[in-house]
């Protein structure tokens, strides 16, 4: 059952991380948006997501809701910031990530990834020795 539980933790992590890749490849635009809006979002854990506007390289005006979301409060209401958008489908867009963006989204998932592993083994009762 331990097996099982590892290996579907694992494969559901993956899936979050790189179902958005493929969008994210077709974001090969680049543009500055404007946060207009923090809506919560989250199943169960609620923490605000950008919402943001920009415009097109052809003048059309988007706004989206981020898939990148923090309780740090990194995008306040009405800064710039840069995103990455696909020219075929604008609404496919989202904060364009940086190097430390990722090395955040990375340690939240190892802590995240432990502590549901740590609870999971003391409930079916293995103990580790200190």
């Amino acid at each position: 059952m331990l097996t099982q539980m590892g290996i579907a933790i694992i494969c559901v992590t993956l899936y979050w991380r790189f179902a958005d890749s493929f969008g994210e490849r077709r974001r090969t635009a680049m543009a500055w948006g404007t946060v207009i809006d923090l809506p919560m979002r989250g199943l169960a854990t609620r923490v605000p997501h950008p919402q943001i506007r920009f415009q097109t390289t052809d003048g059309q005006q988007v706004t989206f809701i981020s898939n990148v979301g923090s309780n740090l409060a990194l995008w306040p209401v009405g800064c710039q910031t840069r995103i990455t958008y696909d020219p075929s489908d604008p609404q496919n867009a989202d904060i364009k990530h940086s190097a430390g963006l990722k090395m955040l989204w990375l340690i939240g998932a190892i802590v995240a990834t432990t502590v549901v592993l740590h609870v999971a083994l003391n409930a079916i009762g293995v103990q580790f020795a200190h």
